[in-house]
């Protein structure tokens, strides 16, 4: 994004459930994946692409995680969207300035970017990317057997 500082990755990945004993009884649920909320833009005032690159482990750790067995229901992978949030550079400094630290000082100087006020003025901007991403059949064979998944249903 133009001016964008600060990027997070949510990647909502929607799967549907069926009722084992009732087959036409469907739900469609999703679960939220912050995949990294720390992305740094190198050059502000540039737009140029990077790439992002997370394994794959880390999806089949999260479903593990989130989802809970449930042995009177099946499930279907879905598909996922992406969800890009991102900050200019005035609010990424602030939140550069108020992270936690490991110092003994722990007592941070008030960060404004206002004239004659104390506060933040700067912009945050959200996208979705919707069904940019149908789980495959591979992906959709590994929930089945990878073996933080393989006993959820899919």
């Amino acid at each position: 994004a133009k001016e964008g500082k600060r990027y997070q990755l949510l990647i909502r990945f929607f799967y549907d459930e069926y009722l084992i004993a009732d087959p036409k009884i469907r739900e469609t649920k999703f679960a939220d994946w912050i995949v990294r909320s720390d992305i740094k833009s190198p050059d502000v005032p540039t737009t140029q692409p990077f790439d992002l690159y997370f394994a794959s482990e880390g999806f089949y750790s999260f479903v593990g995680q989130k989802i809970k067995k449930d042995s009177t229901v099946s499930r279907v992978a879905r598909y996922c969207d992406f969800i890009f949030s991102v900050a200019a550079g005035e609010m990424s400094t602030y939140m550069d300035v108020n992270e936690p630290t490991l110092s003994l000082v722990q007592e941070r100087p008030a960060y404004t970017n206002i004239i004659n006020g104390i506060g933040l003025f700067s912009s945050r901007y959200g996208r979705i990317q919707y069904d940019t991403l149908f789980v495959s059949q591979i992906t959709k064979d590994e929930l089945k057997v990878h073996p933080k998944t393989k006993d959820l249903g899919f």
